[in-house]
């Protein structure tokens, strides 16, 4: 029987314990380093979510249940803004009112504290529907 002659690989962490990292020192002294920086939050996630879930397929589903709810209420209120059905406009403020505070961050009624999107449509669509929000609240 003949031995194979492929070299052993080593196991890449015992390599990296046998560097000798201080060399690397000065030439990282001029380089700015910066650590990741974490993305700001707008949504409250419900209790038991880790940190994984929320980076998981399982946040991403729940955010987008959220975009969605906000499309619906967008629909709503524009629908019975141009019916002119005030009773109904007014339900529909109250609902959004309540999801809103209970999934967001921050309620301020501005467009930044319920989407970061680059696609003008969908935001002219937020920015819309809040101000007939606010203007109805006044």
């Amino acid at each position: 029987m003949k031995k194979s002659t492929t070299p052993k690989k080593e196991n890449k962490s015992t390599n990296v314990e046998k560097v000798n990292l201080s060399k690397y020192a000065d030439r990282l002294k001029d380089v700015s380093i910066s650590e990741k920086k974490k993305k700001d939050r707008k949504y409250k996630y419900p209790e038991g979510y880790t940190e994984i879930d929320i980076n998981s397929e399982k946040g991403k589903k729940f955010r987008n249940s959220l975009r969605n709810q906000i499309k619906r209420f967008a629909n709503n209120i524009f629908v019975y803004t141009k019916q002119n059905d005030a009773k109904k406009l007014k339900e529909e403020i109250s609902l959004f009112n309540a999801f809103y505070k209970l999934n967001y961050l921050l309620n301020d009624y501005s467009v930044s504290s319920i989407t970061q999107t680059k696609n003008e449509s969908k935001e002219k669509d937020i920015s819309f529907m809040l101000e007939i929000i606010k203007d109805l609240q006044k």
